[in-house]
């Protein structure tokens, strides 16, 4: 089993597919090969390489692709983009809000119908209905 790699003939990004194959044939990789591709032998990281056309032979380099946003950060180790500590601080708030909210709603249901049934209730809806705000207030910031 080979495994061939996909490079942009214009500028030497790696396509993220791959192709394994037992058949040994330059037509069966052609009839593969993404359109203004060309084929190199191996398995190559399209999020951490690509191929420097520059020299007379095309050579694999590291590769750090463009930035996807102000709240990542490059990690050199796992050679990703990843979320900086703050941003991904913020998204577990986030989620965590949110799943709250979700909670205190599931909650409400017995204290409306005490309410409607005029068995009080009240203080305690007043109280998710607070808790709520403050959490949705959070969320918009």
């Amino acid at each position: 089993m080979k495994t061939y790699s996909f490079y942009h003939r214009g500028t030497g990004i790696l396509h993220s597919s791959k192709l394994m194959t037992t058949v040994d044939s330059s037509a069966h990789l052609e009839a593969h090969t993404p359109l203004d591709h060309v084929v190199i032998d191996g398995e190559l990281d399209h999020l951490s390489q690509r191929v420097d056309l520059s020299g007379d032979t095309p050579r694999i380099v590291d590769y750090q692709p463009p930035q996807p946003s102000s709240e990542h950060e490059w990690n050199a180790q796992t050679k990703r983009w990843q979320l900086s500590a703050g941003a991904s601080a913020r998204e577990t708030r986030r989620a965590e809000n949110e799943r709250r909210i979700a909670e205190l709603r599931t909650s409400q249901h017995d204290h409306v119908r005490r309410f409607i049934l005029g068995r009080g209730g009240s203080e305690e809806l007043r109280a998710i209905d607070a808790e709520i705000d403050a959490l949705s207030a959070e969320l918009s910031q």
